[in-house]
């Protein structure tokens, strides 16, 4: 089951509410067409809740261990399990920008 929001109980339409719609997906306080999300167990990944039109996974960390997550995180964003698994991100990217360089030297000598 889709729950669903809309921004007519706000006066400047910039939050969105829980609402009753009808069968068409239709707000049944003000007559338009409502957001729909996906029903909480279906949320594979922690979605900002704070970002009103967001599909996105979010990517701050705390939010995905506060859920016990933490693991699906580093596979989901860096593709490893563990943080302390393999060579770190900013370690290979040190190595990559190393290995330009002395290439960039062969070059010029």
């Amino acid at each position: 089951m889709a729950r669903y929001y809309c921004t007519c109980k706000c006066p400047k339409q910039k939050k969105i509410y829980p609402v009753e719609v009808r069968d068409d997906g239709i707000c049944v306080e003000c007559g338009y067409y409502a957001f729909a999300r996906p029903d909480i167990q279906h949320v594979l990944f922690p979605r900002a809740d704070h970002v009103k039109w967001s599909y996105e996974p979010i990517t701050t960390k705390s939010y995905w261990s506060e859920k016990g997550l933490l693991n699906e995180y580093y596979l989901y964003f860096y593709g490893h399990e563990q943080k302390s698994q393999g060579i770190s991100d900013g370690t290979l990217r040190k190595d990559v920008k190393r290995i330009q360089d002395e290439k960039e030297l062969k070059r010029i000598n």
